[in-house]
């Protein structure tokens, strides 16, 4: 533990700071871990700048704003 945190509200709950060593990157599940917030957060973005094209160019083709209505309800 590093240090307790000064409250400003509630002081009975305390609150720290803790660190791990030895315990990231180089173990072998918290790598799988680590790759699939990667490429949930690539594919996140990718959804949302298809999603803001189809909105562009929903005015001059129905297709895209069809895309753009029903993406827009599968991406929340």
């Amino acid at each position: 533990m590093q240090r307790l945190k000064d409250k400003v509200g509630n002081r009975s709950n305390a609150s720290s700071e803790v660190e791990f060593h030895g315990a990231l990157a180089a173990q072998p599940l918290l790598a799988a871990v680590l790759a699939y917030v990667c490429l949930e957060s690539e594919a996140a973005t990718a959804l949302a700048l298809r999603l803001a094209r189809a909105f562009d160019a929903a005015a001059a083709d129905p297709a895209e704003y069809r895309f753009a209505r029903v993406a827009t309800a599968v991406a929340k």
